[in-house]
Order: C-alpha cells, then sequence, then structure tokens
C-alpha cells in the first residue's frame, strides 16, 4: 500500500512538472532549492524515494510511515504554490513570464521584488544596486543594533505582501503558500543574520540579485582581502 501512494505521489508530480514554469524553461530540480529540489529528485527516481533530510544518515530512502508520505505531499502543494507565485507576479506585473538566465534558484525571483517594495520602488525582479541592497537592510534591521540580526517583525510583512500578489488563494493552496514563504524566510534570515551592510558582495548574495560593481575598465570590482 505504501509503494503505491508513494507512486501517486509521483505521477502527480509529474502532472505538475509537465505544465509547470521552470521545466518548461529548462531549469532543473535545483531551481527550487533545500528542501524541495531533493523532494523532487526523490520522487523522480525509478521508484520513488524520500527525502529525510541532510542530516540523516541515509538522507534518501524508501517511504516508511503515513508521515513521510504527508511530509511529501506538504512539500510538492509548497512547491507547487511558489511556481504559481512566480506565474502570478509576472502576470501582475506585465512582465514576461520568461525566467531569467541568472536565476540559478527561484529565491531572488521573489526576494528582489520584496526588498523593492520595501523601498518603495517598482516591484520587479531586475538587480538591486549595492546601494539600494543596503538601503532594504537598514531599513530591515532598524531594530538590530549588532548581529545577529533578525529582522524581527518583518516575517509576516514578507510573508503577506507576497501572499497578496497570488491569485489563487484557496485553502490549501494559501496553507501551502504560508509555510513555503515561512521556509524561505527562515534561510534568508539565518544567510544574512552575521553579514554587515558594508560586507555585501554580489557575488555571494544567494537570496537577493545584486548587481556587481564595475571599475572605470568595465571589469567586475573583486571583493577586498581582509586576512
Amino acid at each position: 500500500m505504501g509503494c503505491g501512494a508513494a507512486l501517486k505521489l509521483r505521477w502527480e508530480m509529474d502532472r505538475w512538472r509537465k505544465k509547470s514554469l521552470f521545466l518548461q524553461q529548462e531549469k532543473k530540480n535545483a531551481f527550487w532549492g533545500t528542501p524541495w529540489e531533493e523532494t523532487l529528485e526523490g520522487l523522480c527516481a525509478p521508484r520513488p524515494l524520500y527525502f529525510a533530510g541532510h542530516e540523516a544518515r541515509d538522507p534518501y530512502r524508501d517511504f516508511r510511515t503515513v508521515g513521510d508520505l504527508d511530509m511529501a505531499q506538504r512539500r510538492l502543494e509548497q512547491v507547487k504554490a511558489l511556481n504559481r507565485l512566480l506565474m502570478d507576479l509576472c502576470i501582475k506585473q506585465g512582465e514576461s513570464v520568461r525566467l531569467p538566465d541568472w536565476a540559478e534558484t527561484f529565491h531572488p525571483l521573489l526576494l528582489n521584488r520584496w526588498a523593492r517594495a520595501v523601498l518603495g520602488i517598482e516591484m520587479s525582479a531586475e538587480p538591486l544596486t549595492k546601494a539600494e541592497a543596503k538601503r532594504f537592510f537598514r531599513l530591515v534591521r532598524r531594530n538590530d543594533k549588532a548581529p545577529p540580526y533578525r529582522m524581527a517583525g518583518f516575517e509576516e510583512v514578507f510573508i503577506g505582501d507576497l501572499m497578496r500578489k497570488s491569485f489563487d488563494l484557496e485553502a490549501g493552496t494559501g496553507r501551502a503558500l504560508r509555510e513555503a514563504l515561512s521556509l524561505i524566510w527562515e534561510t534568508f534570515s539565518q544567510d544574512y543574520e552575521g553579514v554587515t551592510t558594508d560586507d555585501l558582495q554580489g557575488r555571494y548574495s544567494r537570496y537577493l540579485h545584486i548587481a556587481s560593481e564595475r571599475r572605470q575598465d568595465g571589469s567586475d570590482a573583486l571583493p577586498r582581502r581582509t586576512d
């Protein structure tokens, strides 16, 4: 019975992937990052596997419990809701639904838009200048005196601002989207909690797309060594 339920989940994923934004534009499962990338990879296996987490002794294993199936189903619903949100954001902004080549993962496609909303400028996935990125972090860290920067109170702002951009907020989809955005906020805040505004470097920024600074000769400026 468990094997049959896992196969049904695999078939559900296959139906969604065929019409999904990321697969139509030749993005791989890695576009979704942890834990959605690994969940999709496991379900894509000839015999569907459960992703138990990188900390597990066997990160990919057979489905063993109803809880495994429930978690995989929740992650699938979350990634479907994120895919829908990306499409809705493009449509509402009158943008092309073509994913930019620089988008290795979906994160900056959401966080750049939200950062621009916080800054009070046009909401788009275009790269932030370094000055804009610094101003954004000063705004969301205004209650933080020193690292680690917790950005207290902004998780709900982030979730609410993006959820209002989705056309489909039925109970199930809304719950899945909220869960996904909460996970994104958790990883985003952890990634930047120790980074000062002076240390921001576009090439090392995973969640925000920050334009590279250019020298007068047109080459990318390299970060200064501190050793």
